[in-house]
């Protein structure tokens, strides 16, 4: 038996082992004691198989079935992984067909819904009622922003959608959390701009059955921590259902901001090969930073699950003076990484200095010095360009006007650096 299919064992057996929580039977109670009291003996009965229904379905809710074969959900591939589309292959999911017509013609269809732990793929067509080609803003017309339905109020995380050739048919896949299993019907709340430019909201609502949703295929507790240059990085727990592999931690890390995409270098690897990132996320809440990778699905015969951490983001003090040439384009190196000055310039209220770097260097407390010394205002006008040593960043730093400038002092640089280290999640 392999790692997987053990821990599929297991999930099986703490599944049968579970029992209602211990306040049930109090909420219940509490709800029969709001219900006017009648002597009559039928009206007892019926009230009696409800709360039998409602325990079963508190304690069988939990394990929702893992297959649903019948009608499928079908020409998704261009939106959606090869995993969510062999998932769709299979029969799994909950076809819909719920249609929403607008007044100019549009009609939106929601044509089913796959959902597990991780993530819940919403899937839906934006066509004319005539069969025509749409107009060139048809992406204005339908703007989704959330889901909501019994104890349920999610927002759309993302929408990746696909328009076909002869632009008469858009397919799309909505991702967003997924619902309460009591809920029964989830109501999508999107946006339509006019014309005038006026926005009008709109609703559709449709059924939900949480028995055709997936079951998550295990999860995992990881508890380890890496150290970055200024903090530390701690993966806390792994969740592997049939559509993906999400991971969650918190970072404690005083400079996870300063370069863009700072998980990129963060990859989940099954018995040595890397797993394809779908997204990756941070947020900011009273209890720090935490994060959530979310990966392909781990394929069913994987032995070994690791966590590689190749490059985070990193931080090097320098108070490097750099002195001001008079002639440009000048380059310099900042402890191993190219900075090239590319113009001065002073207008009616900066002086503006034109620089590039690699990708992933940002500058720390950069200040000009002439007569005094200024700090820096703000950067604008970054640009991208590749070139034969790799993409390079290109912006303008903004200062107050100074005379007689001699000199630019850098305190320090944030970069992507390399760390190259394992967790064993599963071995």
């Amino acid at each position: 038996m392999d790692k997987i299919e053990q821990l599929l064992e297991e999930g099986k057996e703490i599944y049968q082992k579970q029992k209602a929580p211990r306040d049930t039977e109090f909420r219940l109670t509490r709800k029969l004691n709001e219900i006017p009291t009648r002597k009559n003996r039928k009206r007892m009965f019926q009230l009696a198989s409800v709360i039998a229904v409602l325990f079963l379905s508190f304690v069988l809710i939990q394990y929702p079935a893992l297959a649903y074969f019948g009608k499928k959900i079908v020409g998704f591939d261009e939106v959606v992984t090869n995993t969510i589309a062999d998932l769709q292959d299979q029969g799994l999911g909950q076809p819909i067909g719920e249609t929403y017509t607008f007044s100019d013609g549009y009609v939106l269809t929601i044509n089913g819904i796959l959902s597990d732990e991780n993530q819940t793929q919403i899937y839906y067509t934006l066509e004319k009622e005539d069969g025509s080609k749409l107009d060139n803003e048809w992406y204005e017309v339908f703007m989704p922003q959330d889901i909501k339905g019994f104890f349920t109020n999610n927002y759309i995380k993302s929408v990746v959608s696909d328009i076909n050739a002869d632009e008469t048919v858009v397919k799309g896949a909505m991702v967003t959390e997924q619902p309460n299993p009591f809920a029964k019907k989830l109501t999508l709340t999107f946006d339509e701009e006019t014309f005038n430019g006026n926005w009008n909201s709109h609703e559709v609502t449709f059924p939900y059955d949480a028995n055709k949703a997936l079951a998550t295929s295990f999860k995992s507790n990881i508890n380890k921590e890496i150290e970055v240059s200024r903090g530390t990085i701690t993966f806390e727990g792994m969740i592997a259902t049939p559509s993906s592999t999400v991971i969650s931690g918190s970072a404690d890390v005083r400079n996870l901001s300063r370069v863009e995409n700072p998980f990129q270098g963060v990859h989940l690897l099954a018995d040595g090969e890397k797993l394809d990132i779908l997204s990756m996320g941070t947020s900011t809440g009273i209890f720090g930073q935490s994060f959530e990778l979310k990966f392909d699905a781990l394929p069913e015969s994987a032995e070994n699950i690791t966590l590689s951490v190749e490059s985070f983001v990193g931080y090097k003090e320098l108070n490097q003076q750099v002195a001001l040439p008079n002639r440009f384009p000048e380059e310099f190196t900042l402890d191993g990484h190219q900075l090239k000055l590319l113009s001065i310039e002073e207008t009616e209220e900066y002086i503006e200095m034109r620089i590039q770097t690699e990708e992933d260097v940002l500058l720390e407390d950069v200040t000009l010095k002439g007569k005094e010394e200024v700090e820096l205002v703000t950067t604008v006008r970054q640009t991208y360009e590749e070139t034969s040593d790799g993409i390079m960043k290109d912006r303008t730093l903004q200062f107050p006007k100074v005379s007689s400038l001699e000199s630019m002092h850098i305190g320090g640089v944030h970069y992507r650096k390399s760390y190259n280290k394992v967790i064993e999640v599963l071995k």
